[in-house]
């Protein structure tokens, strides 16, 4: 990824996050919403190894996923979840460091369970 620029990198992240996501939901969990897509970043995130902490900040859900793979990783990690949650009609807040990404999530997008 180091030879790709910013822009090549968030082009191809968000064409991947258009198809992507709801397709790894419908066939793992046989339904596209949000709750299902943050179980697949949970469980994709631990697989890979990455800390990924949820905290309760009142009306909003905040997931913090460090990785370690560097700021190219982080740029194309936010516009791939930007591209999914947009898709899910769920609007989300993203901040990127060199190995972290950030993103907030109003808790009204999430179904009781």
């Amino acid at each position: 990824m180091d030879k790709l620029d910013d822009k090549m990198i968030i082009q191809v992240a968000q064409e991947e996050g258009k198809h992507i996501p709801r397709d790894l939901c419908l066939s793992m969990r046989g339904s596209y919403i949000v709750n299902d897509w943050i179980d697949i970043i949970k469980t994709r995130s631990a697989v890979a190894g990455f800390d990924l902490t949820e905290i309760d900040a009142g009306k909003m859900m905040t997931f913090v996923m460090r990785h370690d793979l560097g700021r190219k990783y982080s740029i194309h990690c936010k516009a791939f979840y930007e591209q999914a949650f947009e898709s899910l009609e769920c609007p989300a807040i993203f901040e990127i460091s060199e190995n972290t990404l950030v993103f907030n999530i109003p808790k009204s997008n999430f179904l009781s369970e």
